[in-house]
């Protein structure tokens, strides 16, 4: 399964590693609104290079990371296995939510995702 963020993965980790990127200045608000992750299994669903999840992570949380791009499910391991959090990186269409097995998180994140999703309704149902 390819994606077009496959060609662009690189140039993506980089962008939002970058300070310019709006979402890495809105994380601590999104962080508020999920409230205490300590101890919850939760998935960061469309979770790309990590970032979110490697955050929830460092709040204590026990994640899993869904992604459908390879590359940056790629990266995403690479930064676990420099700087191990705990973290389980699968590569997974969030419409379907195959690699998964119902009820095993307490909850989802998906931070600037849904608006690359065609099915969004499809994201709703499987999670």
């Amino acid at each position: 399964m390819s994606t077009a963020y496959d060609a662009i993965a690189t140039w993506y980790d980089h962008l939002v590693r970058s300070d310019s990127l709006a979402g890495a200045r809105m994380l601590h608000h999104l962080f508020d609104l999920i409230g205490p992750v300590s101890g919850r299994p939760i998935c960061d669903l469309a979770c790309g290079q990590g970032q979110v999840a490697r955050q929830l992570a460092q709040q204590g949380a026990q994640v899993i990371g869904v992604d459908i791009s390879r590359e940056l499910i790629a990266i995403a391991q690479r930064e676990e296995a420099n700087d191990p959090l705990g973290i389980t990186y699968i590569v997974d269409d969030a419409t379907t939510l195959t690699a998964l097995a119902d009820a095993c998180v307490d909850g989802a994140v998906c931070n600037l995702a849904l608006m690359d999703i065609p099915d969004f309704e499809a994201v709703f149902r499987s999670v």
